[in-house]
C-alpha cells in the first residue's frame, strides 16, 4: 500500500530551479510540492534547489525529485516532478502556512 500524503494546497506560484530553469508549483504542503516544468530532464532521486519568487522575494528550499511525470508531446503538456523538501527557508516555510490557511486542501 503506497504511503499516504500530506494534504495539498493548490498554489500557482513561480519557482527558479538551480538558477537555470523556471517552473511553476501547482500544489504545495509542509513535506513538498508539485513542479510543472516545460522539459522532463529529471530523474527520481536528483538533489535539486532553487527558490520560490514571492513579491520580488527569493524563497529558498533544497529538495529531492520523488517522482517524475513526463508531459505528452502530442499535446504540448509540461512534464510534472514531484519534490520532497529537505531544507526550507524561513521565509518559505511561513509561506505554506500562509498558503494553508487561505486556500482549501485536497
Amino acid at each position: 500500500m503506497p504511503p499516504s500524503r500530506a494534504p495539498r494546497t493548490q498554489v500557482g506560484l513561480p519557482v527558479s530551479i538551480e538558477r537555470r530553469a523556471a517552473a511553476l508549483c501547482s500544489d504545495l504542503s509542509d513535506q513538498g510540492f508539485c513542479l510543472e516544468v516545460p522539459f522532463a530532464s529529471f530523474e527520481q532521486g536528483r538533489a535539486i534547489k532553487g527558490y520560490v519568487l514571492v513579491g520580488g522575494k527569493e524563497l529558498n528550499f533544497h529538495g529531492t525529485v520523488a517522482w517524475v511525470k513526463p508531459g505528452n508531446p502530442m499535446t504540448s503538456m509540461w512534464s510534472a516532478i514531484g519534490v520532497r523538501f529537505t531544507h526550507v527557508s524561513v521565509g518559505l516555510r511561513a509561506l505554506i502556512g500562509i498558503e494553508k490557511k487561505r486556500r482549501p486542501q485536497k
